[in-house]
């Protein structure tokens, strides 16, 4: 069975956009599409995608706008994509947290690849915080750190 994933999909351009939905709803992605960063900004939370796809030039906020702004541990990974990139603004925006950087045109199988590879990646972030918080909020009570090492904390043995 294929792994069903969720994505935002922020293009000015309907065509586009309308292209993205159709070709990542056929492979059994759960797609909502935006015309606008911000709106789509305030629907992240409620929505929580696995991944954000979006432009980079766009009125209003920008796809590198919004990138500044999903910058929270549980915020999702954002791709950008841009018919107007170059190699400085893809190695900024990479370096300012973008998952990835693609030039329209790109040829639809590396954007799945690309799309699934943030999403797990995103997935799996989430699943090792729960995992780490579990830790430290059931288990790690119960021992104290001495000298580096844990040990079974006196107060909790009866």
């Amino acid at each position: 069975m294929t792994e069903s994933y969720s994505v935002i999909v922020i293009d000015d351009d309907q065509e586009m956009r309308n292209s993205l939905t159709h070709l990542l709803g056929r492979v059994g992605w759960t797609v909502t599409g935006f015309a606008d960063a911000e709106v789509a900004l305030r629907r992240i939370e409620t929505l929580q995608p696995d991944v954000v796809l979006s432009d980079v030039r766009m009125p209003g906020l920008s796809g590198l706008d919004l990138l500044a702004r999903l910058s929270g541990p549980d915020d999702p990974p954002l791709i950008l994509i841009s018919a107007h990139g170059d190699i400085p603004m893809a190695v900024d925006a990479i370096q300012k947290g973008a998952y990835s950087f693609l030039e329209k045109p790109f040829e639809p199988r590396r954007l799945l690849t690309v799309l699934r590879h943030a999403a797990e990646a995103h997935r799996l972030a989430g699943q090792a915080r729960r995992m780490r918080d579990e830790l430290v909020n059931t288990y790690l009570p119960r021992y104290e750190v001495r000298k580096g090492a844990l040990f079974p904390a006196l107060h909790m043995i009866q």
